[in-house]
């Protein structure tokens, strides 16, 4: 019998494309894990879709993550601070500040939980908040604003039947009607793309499947 092979296609990667250098240290107490990184990001001919640019940058900033878990469920924080470093990019540029890249939040901090209510059935919230940002205040417009920091939030409810595949969840979205400044479309009066979420208002989804 003939044995059969199989030719694999190597993929090949820009020499600029290198790894990410991270420091990342790890503690897990009994019930609980806790985990701090310090990042810095660089990155050289930066692609702007469809585009790619002759430009640089980069972040660098701490990530922390903490978690607790009970029988009852669990809850998760997480900090992000950041800056840009070496940011040649004029799309991503906040005129006047270059302790921001256009967008982008230098603070972020999250709060998750969740909680079985009963058999089947389990609850969970997420808390985001994000620091104050440049970006436009509507599709269209050709001055960048900065909003100072917004809350916001999304709530879930789960229920799984004891018996059979079925499940049902309903996800609230955007649950405080925020509005936030526009993170997409980086060519004023131009850009075609939509809006950062929390934008369009509260949303309501409702998820039914079934496994067999």
């Amino acid at each position: 019998m003939k044995p059969e092979g199989r030719r694999e296609k190597k993929v090949r990667v820009h020499p600029s494309i290198g790894p990410r250098t991270d420091l990342t240290l790890r503690l897990y107490p009994h019930d609980s894990a806790k985990s701090p990184n310090f990042f810095r990001v660089h990155i050289e001919n930066t692609i702007a879709f469809p585009y790619r640019t002759s430009f640089a940058t980069g972040t660098e900033g701490l990530e922390a993550e903490l978690h607790f878990l009970r029988p009852w469920g669990g809850i998760k924080g997480t900090l992000s601070l950041t800056r840009p470093v070496d940011n040649e990019f004029s799309l991503y540029r906040v005129t006047g500040r270059d302790d921001f890249l256009y967008g982008t939040a230098n603070q972020k901090l999250t709060l998750t939980g969740h909680a079985r209510l009963r058999e089947g059935l389990s609850a969970g919230i997420a808390w985001v908040y994000l620091g104050p940002t440049y970006g436009y205040p509507h599709h269209g417009a050709a001055d960048m604003v900065r909003q100072g920091g917004q809350i916001l939030g999304n709530a879930s409810l789960d229920w799984g039947a004891k018996r059979g595949g079925l499940k049902m969840g309903l996800l609230i979205t955007n649950l405080l009607d925020k509005r936030v400044v526009q993170h997409w479309g980086w060519v004023p009066n131009q850009t075609g793309y939509d809006p950062a979420p929390a934008t369009g208002g509260r949303e309501f989804s409702l998820r039914v499947s079934y496994n067999y």
